[in-house]
């Protein structure tokens, strides 16, 4: 019987996948960020360079900076939160400098008075609220990273037949026919995985943990059913389908783009396959 149960070091990212707080393992004098928790990726969606904190550069407004050196038992750990205000946060104040591993930093950054403080880059999407593109993008790279430890699949999901809501309806009825979507799509997917709005109809689902056709199958059968059911706006009651391809990040592709292009890819072919046989 395979072993099932995630080792301590999955647990504790899940759980800080699942925090307020927004995290990133750096190494302070290259500016390499090793490890970031999700909500640190929706602060910084575009990349973000360890040293722009370290050397000085201000936490996003309304989160509050503290960093210390990853191994508690280092010198240095003991720094106060007052003590690392900008101008004091350089790599020669928080390194160890003893061996590579001590060498490397935590950067926190927690919200001002305990409250997640609005974000102008938008983490969620403004109709779906599901993550926005630039987030969901970000968090599939960071995953990408750490593949061979943290395996993962990214559906690339496309609405059939949403167009004809629009055309039919207006793009009024087809936002709330969206943002329901995107609800269902949040309760669909387990809490370890990310959901996010590519554009359009069209939408991402990283499921961690899911590394074969075998892990995926229950996780695609269980959103095409739920899509599937009726979605009542006003006197209206609408029914949609939906097309998924799937990309497992144990396959071996060389970048995030080329296993986006084969998800994709996958999504179109099973989209042909639905339409030849009259679905």
């Amino acid at each position: 019987m395979p072993n099932t149960l995630l080792s301590t070091a999955d647990l504790a990212t899940l759980v800080l996948d699942a925090t307020a707080a927004a995290y990133a393992v750096c190494n302070p004098v290259s500016g390499e960020v090793v490890w970031a928790n999700r909500r640190f990726c929706g602060l910084f969606p575009t990349g973000f360079d360890a040293n722009d904190l370290l050397k000085g550069r201000r936490a996003p407004d309304g989160w509050r900076l503290e960093t210390r050196p990853l191994d508690p038992t280092a010198e240095g750990a003991s720094q106060s939160p007052e003590a690392l205000t900008p101008g004091s946060l350089t790599p020669e104040s928080l390194t160890p400098g003893r061996s590579a591993p001590e060498r490397l930093v935590l950067v926190e950054l927690t919200p001002v008075g305990g409250e997640n403080p609005p974000d102008p880059r938008r983490e969620t999407d403004a109709v779906t609220n599901v993550l926005a593109r630039g987030v969901i993008m970000a968090t599939v790279e960071q995953r990408f990273a750490a593949r061979q430890r943290r395996p993962f699949a990214l559906v690339f999901l496309d609405l059939v037949d949403f167009k004809l809501v629009n055309d039919r309806h207006g793009h009024l009825v087809g936002d709330k026919c969206l943002a329901e979507l995107g609800s269902r799509l949040h309760q669909l997917v387990r809490a370890a995985d990310a959901v996010g709005r590519y554009g359009g109809d069209e939408f991402l689902i990283l499921l961690d943990g899911v590394h074969d056709a075998a892990t995926y199958a229950p996780i695609r059968d269980r959103v095409i059913e739920g899509i599937a059911e009726p979605i009542a706006i006003g006197d209206l009651v609408l029914r949609l389908g939906a097309s998924l391809g799937v990309a497992y990040s144990t396959d071996g592709y060389d970048d995030v783009e080329a296993m986006l292009h084969a998800a994709d890819s996958a999504m179109y072919a099973q989209k042909r396959g639905a339409s030849l046989s009259g679905d």
